[in-house]
């Protein structure tokens, strides 16, 4: 019985095999032009730049800031993220370096600015921090991500809303006004 099996299955190969040997319309040098699959797309290498953003992504820091080096110096941006790498690696002389150099290719780049404050706020050079902050305030005034991290009271100020006032009616108006938005921090218990 099991014999019989394996014979009509090796029958039924052979007889699949043969059929499809024979049929012209499998054959792929006679497929009509719109049935060719494409070929892959080419991959272009990736740029120094990219390499190092997806390394920061992945929280490899100095390799990031390695591959940054790699690529173009001159450039206000780049110098800026290789800041931004040695500022997590906790290395703040070298992040101050490079947020200078960044500053010094474009003076009015104001996230470059805006690091150099946060490194002189952690040094507790407070005076030289509002400096800093004060100076990104002026080139860019309306910046929502600017207002928020330079805000002195940023864990609890709700100064994104439209005619916010530092009081806490003003925060209670604006939540009363808005029925989705969450209560404000002084009405939270």
């Amino acid at each position: 019985m099991v014999s019989a099996k394996w014979f009509f299955l090796a029958l039924a190969s052979l007889f699949c095999a043969a059929l499809f040997a024979q049929n012209p319309l499998l054959e792929a040098s006679k497929l009509p032009d719109h049935l060719d699959t494409p070929a892959a797309p080419a991959t272009q290498p990736l740029s120094p730049e990219r390499r190092a953003d997806i390394l920061m992504a992945r929280k490899m820091y100095r390799e990031a800031a390695e591959t940054y080096k790699q690529g173009s110096l001159n450039s206000a941006i780049i110098e800026n993220k290789i800041g931004i790498a040695y500022h997590q690696l906790t290395d703040l002389n070298m992040a101050a370096r490079c947020y200078q150099r960044a500053i010094k290719l474009d003076p009015k780049f104001s996230q470059a600015i805006n690091n150099l404050g946060t490194i002189y706020y952690s040094r507790q050079s407070y005076r030289r921090a509002i400096g800093q902050y004060k100076k990104v305030l002026r080139i860019t005034p309306d910046s929502a991500s600017t207002r928020a991290s330079n805000c002195p009271r940023r864990r609890t100020c709700t100064c994104s809303y439209p005619g916010a006032r530092s009081t806490s009616k003003g925060r209670a108006r604006w939540w009363r006004a808005t029925p989705s938005a969450s209560p404000p921090p002084a009405a939270r218990r």
